[in-house]
């Protein structure tokens, strides 16, 4: 028993060393000066893609296009490049037993046509840029405040990533969001509103939209009461939850106890429910 003991405290010892051994290999950066460099833009910024915990700023500015970065890490963990499509893309590499990292962009665009942001990256947008846009965020990356008008707006979200404070006027917006991913406008004028949503995902949006077509699967939420449409077709199972505000026609399948809730509709009789699921009219 005494040998059991003494093996145990000693294995216990061990692991205790190699959890301080590796804790004191990592490399704080918390009190590194920040290096800032001016990135050279020769053509106009069309797009962006932003790999890593960058915080970005973008601001709208038609005459002059530009770019500014600032770091504490080491110069080889960083890249940066304007490519022939006028996409900017600036990277970071590996941080593994990082801490403490400030990374941080200052960019300037006339329009942005891409949008990028993957590993934690958080976009803050400044101005009305009128274009078509795509925007791809995963690994919990944030676009903030993005105002545009153009034709459509493709939204691919994954990986519990955030659209926020957003507006978009043109013909339409195609959503796809999974992974507890959310997207809130605080303003849309469409034709027509083509949303996606799974695995908890959700859909927050006000204005209008003449037609709008919901999918919404493993617990996803539309939140559109304040979304207007003349007609809605919508398919939630997997407890999905919907509230809509529609003028006319309502079509569509509820099912694995999933609940619309809906205000005004004149004509409901193209909607299916099984499963214990329910549709609401409210006022």
């Amino acid at each position: 028993m005494k040998n059991q003991t003494k093996k145990s405290t000693l294995l216990l010892t061990i692991v205790a060393a190699i959890a301080i051994l590796f804790s004191a290999c990592g490399n704080d950066y918390e009190n590194h000066e920040l290096i800032g460099k001016e990135l050279i833009i020769n053509d106009a910024i069309k797009g962006i893609v932003i790999e890593g915990p960058w915080e970005v700023t973008v601001t709208q500015n038609d005459e002059n296009n530009s770019a500014f970065i600032q770091y504490n890490v080491p110069d080889k963990k960083i890249k940066t490049e304007l490519r022939p499509n006028g996409y900017l893309h600036i990277k970071v590499y590996n941080l593994n037993n990082y801490r403490n990292v400030k990374l941080r962009a200052t960019i300037k665009a006339a329009t942005l046509e891409n949008i990028e942001g993957s590993g934690a990256a958080i976009i803050y947008t400044y101005g009305n840029f009128t274009s078509s846009a795509d925007i791809t965020l995963s690994g919990a990356s944030i676009l903030d405040g993005y105002v545009c008008e153009g034709d459509k707006e493709v939204i691919n979200l994954s990986g519990a990533s955030i659209m926020k404070k957003c507006s978009f006027k043109g013909k339409r917006i195609d959503a796809t969001l999974s992974g507890s991913s959310k997207v809130t406008y605080s303003n849309i004028d469409v034709e027509r509103c083509t949303v996606k949503a799974s695995g908890s995902s959700m859909f927050n949006g006000s204005g209008y939209a003449a037609e709008t077509d919901f999918n919404g699967s493993g617990s996803s939420t539309f939140l559109t009461f304040e979304l207007e449409s003349e007609n809605l077709d919508i398919d939630l199972s997997g407890a999905s939850n919907g509230e809509v505000t529609v003028n006319k026609k309502i079509k569509g399948s509820l099912s694995g106890g999933s609940i619309l809730k809906y205000k005004r509709a004149e004509d409901i009789s193209g909607v299916s429910t099984t499963g214990g699921s329910k549709i609401i009219k409210v006022n």
